[in-house]
């Protein structure tokens, strides 16, 4: 069986002018998505430093005079996220341990070296300072020490560091804690009523300066400086009070174990 098959040419003038329209074509789709397409424009960066200092009850309120004082921000970084070869966090990289940023690695400096210190008048035309991390600790009359941290270069703008200061007098809050039994099991949590209350436990509360001994108005801890844990009863959110405890080692009551009409502090078993 013979088969016939037929070409046709096709003229060259033709050829051409299927070229052509093609390539217009995608010339066409490829211009109109670059001219859709945002254009992603860097930033300008400074290393001057412009400070606003201002109220944190409004956030708007300037604070005209203060002292400060600017300290080198080492806390080490994150930025160094894999122990690969050849990303600093590696044993086989040549500087390690000192190529490495991450604090298990260097550990924590244990002070943080002064840049400048002084008065808002350093501010009247900048501050230039070198690339790097810094925080900037603020003090002014009526407000609670405060600060920023920040990193240079910085946004091209005026402020573009803003410390917001919290005025006093400071709202107070009350600290609770809890003492239990920590037996059946050992997790860090209560477990009723396999685990108990337990009183006569003394607390003690600690800043970076040292032990805590009064409260924000002066007065000693606790009343008398001595926070000792008591039995302390919750009746389906109703406070029933502080009840004595069921045994010398101090173990607490549970509600079911309470007189029904125990609804006053200093309720005692009978």
């Amino acid at each position: 069986m013979k088969a016939n098959l037929r070409l046709k040419a096709i003229p060259q003038s033709k050829a051409w002018l299927r070229y052509l329209l093609s390539a217009w074509l995608i010339f066409a789709i490829l211009y109109g998505a670059l001219a859709t397409s945002p254009v992603q424009l860097a930033k300008a960066q400074t290393t001057t430093l412009t400070l606003s200092v201002v109220s944190a009850a409004d956030g708007t309120t300037a604070i005209p005079n203060f002292k400060y004082i600017i300290n080198v921000d080492n806390t080490s970084a994150t930025a160094q996220r894999s122990p690969d070869p050849g990303t600093g966090c590696s044993p086989q990289d040549p500087g390690y341990p000192n190529s490495c940023d991450w604090v298990s690695i260097a550990g924590v400096a244990s002070s943080s070296p002064i840049v400048t210190q002084g008065d808002q008048s350093d501010f009247a035309s900048g501050m230039t300072l070198p690339e790097g991390k810094y925080l900037i600790s603020v003090l002014a009359d009526g407000y609670k020490i405060d600060g920023a941290h920040f990193t240079v270069p910085l946004p091209d703008a005026t402020p573009n560091v803003t410390v917001m200061m919290q005025p006093y007098d400071l709202p107070d809050a009350t600290i609770q804690a809890e003492v239990f039994e920590d037996v059946a099991p050992t997790n860090s949590a209560p477990d009723v009523p396999a685990e108990r209350g337990i009183a006569g436990f003394k607390g003690h509360i600690a800043d970076y300066i040292d032990e805590v001994t009064t409260d924000v108005y002066g007065d000693p801890i606790c009343g008398n400086g001595q926070c000792l844990s008591q039995c302390y009863v919750v009746d389906a959110g109703v406070d029933v009070g502080i009840v004595s405890p069921i045994d010398a080692a101090g173990r607490c009551p549970f509600r079911s174990e309470l007189p029904a009409n125990a609804t006053t502090i200093d309720t005692n078993l009978p």
